[in-house]
């Protein structure tokens, strides 16, 4: 009876190996933090989401405010982007008054009434929008063709950690 019953489980083994939904490898995504200099939610003049990307290359999103891209970002909250609860502020050394600035890169003031006395004055050289050499600068951002193309993984981190410098900010402004 044990032979039959190991026949039976090799079986079972051997079908459920072959038959077995299989996980579509093209279909399968790797997760990123992801920003684009553009309208976003409230009051944001930057539209914060989690980016899946498959092995094809098709993208989705998940849009978040701010607020809760923050808490992911910071290992706070249970995220994709973040399997491994990775504070990213504090791995990359990155001030929240950066994130906060983001704007300054598309546009040259604050584009509504202003909250805060001291951030008025953006960075780009058009009103709206960067020059158009600052748009060729952006490109190592993955700021291809416009400026709500989106910037995610290694490239966000990079663009926050240059935004902090102040060498990389006046280089920035003087492309105008």
């Amino acid at each position: 009876m044990s032979k039959v019953l190991s026949i039976i489980v090799l079986l079972l083994v051997v079908y459920n190996g072959l038959f077995a939904q299989k996980i579509n490898e093209a279909g399968t995504s790797k997760y990123y933090f992801c920003i684009k200099l553009t309208y976003g939610e409230s009051d944001n003049l930057v539209i914060y989401s989690i980016v899946g990307i498959n092995k094809k290359g098709k993208q989705t999103q998940h849009f978040l405010s701010r607020e809760n891209w923050m808490y992911e970002f910071t290992a706070n909250r249970p995220s994709l982007a973040n399997p491994n609860n990775i504070d990213f502020m504090k791995e990359y050394n990155i001030n929240y008054k950066t994130i906060k600035s983001l704007w300054k890169i598309k546009f040259s003031e604050y584009p509504w009434s202003q909250k805060y006395p001291d951030d008025i004055v953006g960075w780009a050289g058009k009103q709206q929008s960067p020059s158009k050499r600052q748009m060729e600068f952006l490109k190592q951002y993955g700021i291809n063709k416009f400026i709500s193309d989106p910037i995610y993984g290694d490239k966000l981190i990079k663009l926050l950690q240059d935004m902090q410098n102040e060498a990389w900010v006046n280089e920035y402004i003087n492309l105008k």
